[in-house]
C-alpha cells in the first residue's frame, strides 16, 4: 500500500519503520523543521524497550536504567521508597534521532503542516493537502499529529479533550556526573497541601529531565507569559530543598517548557474509512501515566501486525483491519486512561494512598 503518515512524532516514526519493513511505500509529513524534535524526555518500561528492539532500535546506550522510586512529601514530613520494574529514562531528542535513522532515505518531509483532506465520492480520503501547497495521494492515511490533532479534528472529531486541571513546567539539566541521589532512581518531591510536585528522572550522558506539576486552580500563575512564569517559579523554587534548586537551576528556568496536561474519553473507533489515528492523536493520556510514548509504540506494532496478517486490498478489508486495531487496543488504553485520572485525583485531593503509588501506569 501507499501510506502517508501525517506527523513525525515518535508514534509516526515508529509506524513508518514498522510499515516499511512490511514492504509498504511510506512517507511521513512533519510540520516542524528538522532541528526541532520537541519535548525533553520520558520514562519507558521494559515492554517499550522490547517494542523498540523489534524495530532494530537499542536504547541501552541512550538511556539510564531506573529501578527505584523515592518520594518525599515535604508538607507532611513523609517519605516512601520502593523498587520498581526496570524502566529507562531517555531524552526525546535521542530517541527521535534513533527512529529517524531507521527510515529509508526520502521518507521524512519537514515543513509540511496538514491543512485538509480531499475526498472521494464514497467518503474515503483521496489526498491530503498541506499549507505549503503540496498535495499527496495515498491508500491509507495515518494521523500521528499529537494531542491536538488536526487530522482528528477534521476527519473524526469524536469526544473533545477534557478540561486541563494540572500543568507541568518541564526542563532538562546537564551534569558532568549523574547526581548520586538520582542514579538508578526516579525521585519526586511533593508539597501535597500546596498542590505542587517536582519529579526528576536521570537520562543518558549524565542529564536529568525534571518537571514541576501544579494544580492550576491554586496556581494560575503557571499560565502567565514566560517571563512572569519564570519569576514566579524562581521565587517558589527558593522554598524547596537545595537539591531540587540545584537540579532546576543547572538547566535554567528560561529553557523550560509549559505542558498543559489533558486526556479524552476513548472514542468508538480510531478510524473512519482509510484514515486512522495513532499515539496521542488517537488516545491522549495524562502525563501522570508515563505511558504516552509506550502506548504509541504499541500502536505501531499492533497496526503493523494486523496489516501483515490481513493484507487488505479493498476498502472493505482495510476497514476490517482498522476495526481490529481498535479492538485490540481499547482495553489496555482504557486501563491507562483511568489510571492516569486516578493518579491526578490523588495529587489534587491529597489522597493518602498517593504517596505509595508509583506514578507510572502499567
Amino acid at each position: 500500500m501507499k501510506i502517508s503518515i501525517i506527523g513525525g512524532s515518535i508514534a509516526g516514526l515508529a509506524a513508518a519503520i514498522r510499515l516499511q519493513r512490511s514492504g509498504h511505500e511510506v512517507h511521513v509529513w512533519e510540520r516542524r523543521q528538522e532541528f526541532s524534535p520537541g519535548g525533553f524526555g520520558m520514562i519507558l518500561n521494559e515492554k517499550s524497550k522490547s517494542t523498540l528492539q523489534k524495530l532494530d532500535i537499542e536504547v541501552s546506550e541512550i538511556s539510564h536504567s531506573v529501578k527505584r522510586y523515592f518520594v518525599d512529601d515535604l508538607s507532611k514530613g513523609l517519605q516512601h521508597e520502593q523498587s520498581i520494574p526496570e524502566s529507562f529514562g531517555i531524552e526525546r531528542k535521542l530517541l527521535v534521532q534513533k527512529l529517524r535513522s531507521k527510515l529509508k532515505t526520502g521518507t521524512l518531509h519537514f515543513g509540511s503542516q496538514f491543512d485538509h483532506f480531499g475526498y472521494k465520492a464514497n467518503g474515503s480520503a483521496q489526498y491530503a493537502r498541506f499549507k505549503n501547497g503540496q498535495q499527496v495521494n495515498a491508500d491509507l492515511f495515518i494521523g500521528a499529529d499529537g494531542i491536538r490533532s488536526r487530522v482528528r479534528e477534521q476527519h473524526l472529531p469524536g469526544t473533545p479533550l477534557n478540561a486541563v486541571k494540572t500543568a507541568e513546567v518541564v526542563g532538562i539539566s546537564h551534569f558532568n556526573e549523574t547526581p548520586d541521589a538520582l542514579r538508578g532512581s526516579f525521585v519526586k518531591y511533593l508539597k501535597s497541601r500546596d498542590g505542587l510536585a517536582m519529579g526528576m528522572v536521570p537520562t543518558a550522558h549524565h542529564n536529568v529531565v525534571w518537571y514541576f506539576q501544579c494544580d492550576i486552580q491554586r496556581w494560575p500563575q503557571v499560565f502567565q507569559n514566560p517571563n512572569s512564569r519564570i519569576t514566579w517559579l524562581d521565587r517558589e523554587l527558593a522554598s524547596w530543598p537545595r537539591f531540587v534548586q540545584n537540579i532546576v537551576r543547572k538547566g535554567g528556568l528560561e529553557n523550560s517548557h509549559l505542558w498543559r496536561t489533558t486526556d479524552r474519553n476513548l472514542p468508538q473507533s480510531f478510524h473512519r474509512k482509510n484514515v486512522v489515528l495513532v499515539g496521542d492523536a488517537a488516545h491522549p493520556l495524562l502525563t501522570f501515566t508515563s505511558q504516552g510514548i509506550g502506548s504509541a509504540l504499541e500502536d505501531s506494532e499492533i497496526l503493523g501486525e494486523i496489516l501483515d496478517a490481513e493484507n487488505p486490498t479493498t476498502p472493505c478489508t482495510l476497514d476490517h483491519c482498522l476495526m481490529q486495531y481498535f479492538s485490540r487496543r481499547k482495553t489496555i488504553l482504557q486501563h491507562r486512561l483511568y489510571g492516569g485520572r486516578k493518579l491526578q485525583n490523588q495529587f489534587l485531593n491529597q489522597e493518602p494512598d498517593g504517596l505509595k503509588t508509583v506514578p507510572v501506569c502499567a
